[in-house]
């Protein structure tokens, strides 16, 4: 077995101390790193949903001259064929044409906006409904009236996207990009269950509900 020269020496504790907080370091920057670009990519995708929902629901609005969800389907001769019986006249969720979204009526825009060929689903809910999803929980699009905040946007908006729990910094990103970078004026709010204005929040606290113009 070979011994130590003069010249050669192990590692100190101390200097293995160092090693182990310079390798941490390291470490938690690549997760920290790893977790930023994964937070981005989400917002991105809640962002490219904005986009698509709003296209989608002014192509449908000029293609049948009324809104995904309160067009009033026939039962006898639909103009969007494969629809579910309660998204068709005479259904529990049919629309009324009055051109506003209840919330009975938003259940079936995402049904009325996939079968007319202009959005792709994430599936279905519970009760067999097609949603879309942002990559943070559920949405609805549903008329400014109905939403859980009906003050809490521009009267001259009548449609939005409500998106439910987004984390403080997606919604102040959301509203960086799309509005006045404040969550709690301009055109896109935050707001409680309650439809209650929140004005600030800080990282990692949830915002029950973010109101997005369509």
């Amino acid at each position: 077995m070979s011994m130590l020269t003069k010249n050669q020496r192990g590692f100190t504790l101390i200097e293995l101390a160092i090693s182990l907080t310079i390798i941490g370091l390291i470490l938690g920057m690549v997760i920290f790193s790893g977790s930023a670009t994964i937070g981005s990519g989400q917002i991105v995708k809640t962002l490219a949903i904005i986009d698509d929902l709003s296209k989608a629901s002014v192509q449908f609005k000029e293609q049948y001259k009324s809104l995904p969800g309160d067009m009033l389907v026939s039962s006898a001769t639909p103009e969007i064929t494969g629809l579910p019986a309660d998204c068709i006249s005479g259904g529990t969720n049919a629309g009324d044409d009055n051109g506003s979204i209840n919330a009975l009526e938003s259940v079936c825009v995402i049904e009325h906006l996939f079968h007319a060929g202009l959005i792709k689903s994430d599936g279905v809910d519970a009760t067999g409904k097609l949603v879309v999803n942002s990559p943070y929980g559920t949405l609805r699009v549903i008329s400014r009236a109905n939403s859980v905040g009906p003050t809490l946007v521009g009267r001259n908006i009548s449609t939005v996207i409500e998106f439910a729990n987004l984390p403080c910094e997606v919604a102040q990103e959301i509203d960086r990009k799309t509005d006045d970078d404040n969550i709690g004026t301009g055109n896109v709010r935050a707001s409680t269950a309650a439809g209650v204005v929140i004005a600030s929040c800080n990282p990692g606290v949830i915002v029950p509900f973010l109101l997005v113009p369509l």
